[in-house]
């Protein structure tokens, strides 16, 4: 017999749906949209199941996990049917509000932003689709306005306001409520505070990558600035930052090279910054744990999803089995939480996948420091 701590509902117009053969329910910083794909039970003798069939494209719905909102008015965007003589299966997918930025076109009307911060732009390109955008903390830099940015006819609107957020070292995520989020770790108030994974406790698997092939000594934005009243000849020149590695090597990796180009005009703190954020984004492919824990609720009662919308949170992973000669929590690496994917099936049960990377990955403070070579 189910427990209250393994239902998941959809709620369409008041009504319920709890009927499923399966459940996955996912959020990722990075990613700008929450999923929750769900799979309708056969509707067997006493037609159990037989309403959730009915759930078609373009209703709107609540999504709850353990009695917890876990997505709030999403959009079912996606319905696949299969029947044969003997099954009849129909799998939906709800995503969030921040869809239609991913699936709306930019305004570009007039198109032209000029003095303007990253979150002033974003609520004029998101309000109109209904999105609330916001900058979550105070991340050093995320308030300097932009002299001048324009929208490209037929660019979306996501697109847009990623380009922005590298300039600026913020990455994306949405929310329960489907609000756009702007993060950097280290600069804000984490949801909550997570559960330790311990190997023997609460780990049901793990997997682990670690490489070094995405790994640079430094990175090194260079680009120029458009010429002004107050700056011109050589303060819009040769516009240049470079930002070292809080990890560095020696002997033959040390003598990788990394450079960029600045996408768009901008000063040297703008050059740090995107120097900042593809050093950021280089450690986010060195490194990912992903962590299968019991159930989708932690020791406080809260899913594990609620931690992921806001500010990065720090986990500690005890693990001698992925850090053979690291067995403390004091010489582990310091760990965030980037992604939770909350799974239930016939197959499995009721389990929840985490996905760890190291804290400079997501902006952590130990990317950022004053610009070197400038």
């Amino acid at each position: 017999m189910s427990t209250p701590a393994t239902i998941a509902s959809v709620i369409i117009d008041g009504q319920a749906f709890t009927y499923w053969e399966s459940i996955v329910v996912e959020r990722t910083t990075q990613d700008a949209v929450s999923y929750a794909t769900l799979v309708n039970a056969e509707p067997g003798p006493l037609n159990a199941g037989f309403q959730g069939l009915k759930i078609g494209p373009g209703e709107i719905g609540d999504d709850t996990l353990a009695g917890q909102l876990a997505l709030s008015q999403g959009i079912v965007d996606l319905r696949q049917v299969y029947y044969d003589k003997s099954s009849h299966g129909v799998q939906v997918r709800i995503t969030s509000r921040s869809q239609n930025v991913l699936s709306s076109t930019v305004a570009a009307a007039p198109g032209q932003y000029t003095n303007q911060t990253i979150e002033q732009i974003g609520k004029a390109v998101c309000q109109p689709l209904g999105v609330t955008f916001q900058v979550i903390g105070n991340p050093p830099g995320a308030d300097l306005p932009f002299e001048r940015v324009s929208e490209e006819v037929g660019q979306t609107a996501f697109a847009f306001l990623e380009g922005l957020t590298r300039r600026r070292h913020l990455f994306m995520v949405d929310d329960v409520q489907g609000n756009l989020n702007c993060v950097r770790g280290g600069s804000g108030t984490p949801l909550g505070s997570a559960d330790p994974l311990n190997e023997g406790q609460n780990i049901l698997a793990a997997r682990v990558v670690m490489e070094k092939n995405p790994y640079a000594p430094a990175v090194t934005a260079n680009g120029q600035n458009f010429g002004n009243d107050t700056h011109n000849m050589a303060a819009s020149q040769n516009v240049t930052a470079t930002v070292q590695n809080p990890n560095p090597v020696s002997g033959f990796l040390s003598l990788r090279r990394y450079v960029i180009a600045l996408e768009a005009s901008g000063n040297v703190q703008e050059a740090q910054m995107r120097a900042q954020h593809e050093l950021a984004v280089l450690t986010l492919s060195s490194f990912e744990a992903v962590i299968t824990v019991p159930g989708w609720l932690m020791s406080n009662g809260q899913l594990w999803l609620s931690l992921i919308g806001g500010s990065p949170c720090q986990v500690t992973l005890n693990s001698p089995m992925i850090f053979p000669s690291n067995t403390t929590s004091a010489s582990a690496p310091s760990l965030f939480l980037k992604g939770v994917r909350h799974m239930q099936d016939s197959h499995e049960g009721t389990r929840t996948e985490l996905t760890l990377c190291l804290q400079p990955a997501l902006g952590g403070p130990e990317t950022v420091g004053a610009p070197a070579g400038t």
